[in-house]
Order: structure tokens, then sequence, then C-alpha cells
């Protein structure tokens, strides 16, 4: 792989990288499909929609065909305002098993950043949570993009109007799963968006290597294990809910109980029942490095 993948990084600094094996050229689908052949049906997320590493990564490959077949290459830029969860993490994989860029957004993310954020990236694809377009506005909002294709999660959470939307589950199994190719992991792949806090956001550029090394570290140093269930509450489209509590626990072949908004009262019933169904397994619980709000009720 080119040193000099990244545009803003030094090639001397990325052919450090290299050399001394803090990058490693492995992507989220490879791990993915890695962690599959090893617990296919090990719990990946818990909570209201439970899934194993087998189903997303099935998933994961099928979309990563669909939007192929969209005509979206490693040139484009897939927005994705979403809550973290399976299809979140779905659609993280998909994304770089294209070889595509990848611009997050948490679900409260506003009309205006979105349309902002798909103009400057010149975005091909939107992944939207229906969540998001039940907020008022939306569908005007959705009305003003100029991509090639909208793509809805969380239908059950999604108005009326969107439901002739395509869905990722519906579009993933008309395709066929996609083969891994190697991918150009020095190059920048996620797109965190700034918190905006001193002017309008700015966009930082992430090659997937160095958010493989992020997740490696803090696993390593989190001890995590495939025994764990790490509770996550950081924002989808945050380093928190799309590095660590994501990439992490898939390196670790953790398990994931996903928390939508914060609740202190549901996020303690959730933990307790996720507690109680892993009583009589060697399973160590809830990690309390993991980061969360709750989904469950």
């Amino acid at each position: 792989m080119s040193p000099s993948a990244h545009p803003l990084l030094p090639a001397r600094v990325q052919a450090s990288y290299w050399k001394t094996g803090l990058w490693q050229d492995v992507t989220l689908p490879q791990i993915l499909v890695e962690q599959a052949h090893r617990q296919p049906d090990a719990p990946l997320y818990a909570g209201d929609e439970p899934r194993t590493y087998a189903e997303v990564t099935d998933v994961a490959l099928r979309f990563a065909t669909f939007l192929r077949e969209r005509g979206v290459s490693p040139e484009d830029t897939v927005v994705a305002p979403l809550v973290s969860g399976w299809e979140a993490a779905a659609v993280v994989a998909a994304t770089s098993c294209v070889g595509a860029r990848l611009a997050p957004l948490p679900s409260r993310a506003s009309r205006s950043q979105l349309l902002a954020l798909v103009a400057a990236t010149h975005a091909a694809a939107v992944v939207i949570s229906g969540r998001v377009l039940a907020k008022e506005g939306w569908k005007e909002a959705l009305a003003g993009l100029r991509v090639r294709t909208v793509v809805l999660t969380d239908t059950a959470h999604a108005p009326a109007w969107a439901s002739d939307l395509p869905d990722l589950s519906t579009v993933s199994a008309g395709c066929s799963p996609a083969e891994l190719s190697r991918a150009d992991t020095g190059a920048p792949f996620l797109l965190l968006s700034t918190g905006g806090t001193t002017g309008p956001c700015k966009v930082v550029m992430h090659a997937e290597n160095a958010v493989v090394y992020a997740a490696r570290q803090y696993a390593e140093k989190c001890a995590l294990s495939a025994e764990d269930r790490v509770l996550s509450a950081g924002p989808f489209g945050h380093a928190s809910g799309t590095i660590f509590t994501l990439y992490a626990p898939i390196l670790a072949g953790a398990s994931v109980l996903p928390v939508v908004r914060w609740d202190p009262q549901r996020t303690s019933r959730a933990v307790e029942s996720r507690m109680r169904a892993s009583r009589g397994t060697s399973s160590r619980g809830f990690s309390p490095h993991g980061s969360g709000s709750p989904s469950s009720p």
C-alpha cells in the first residue's frame, strides 16, 4: 500500500506507521468476516434488536453490493445520520468494503448540518434513521437532497411519508454478499464532524488504519474479550460511538448493548435485564468502560 495515501499526513510518518506495525491494513469488514467465521452465532448486538456476528456480517456484505450497484465508488462519500446499533455497524462495514468514505452524523444532527455535509463532500448516498426523519421538517430537507440514493434504517420509527424509501434490510436481502477486496486503508475513510462550538462544523479525515489502531489500543487497555458486553451510549457520529464502542468490541469479539437516548432508569433496567440473561454462563457481564444509553426499556 502506498505510504502517501492520506493527503494531510506526511508520507514519512505514514511509512513509519506501516514499518513499526502500528498500521496493519485491516478493515472493519475483514474483522467482521473473521469474527463471523470464529463465532457465527455469538451475539454482536443485544437489546431490542439482537443480531449475531454472522447476521450483521451478512447484511454488511450484501449492502456493499447494493452500494456498488448504485454506482458508489472509492471516490464517493456516504453520509449517515444514524443511531447506534447493528444497522449502523453494517453501514460502516459496507462503506469500508466498497472503499468509499463515510461521513457519520448523530441522530440529533440538524437538517442544515446534513445538507451542508452532503454538499461539502459531494455525497453519493445518504443512509438515514427513521428516528431522524420523524422529527419536524425532515420531509422537506430530504426533498432537497441531491444524491444518487437514500436508504432508510430504523424503519419502525420512521414517519408514514418515508414508507416508500428503500430500507437497509430489504435492499440487502436482494443482493448477494460482496467479495472482500484490498482497500486503501491509509486513505481518508471516516469523516468525523467537529462539534461546531467555535463556528461551523469542520470535518476531520481519519484513515481506517488509524481508526483500527485506536480501537485496538482501547480494547487492549480495557482488557475487552469475547466474554464482555459493552454498553454503548456514545452517539454515532462521535468517536465514542463510531470507533470505541463499535470497532473495539468487534475486534474483541464482544457484544454491544446500544443506547439511543440516555435515561438512567431505562439504562439500569436494560443492563439488569441483560445481566440476568447472562447468569449461568462464563460471561463477565457488562464492561464498566463501555459507554451507554439504552434502547431497551
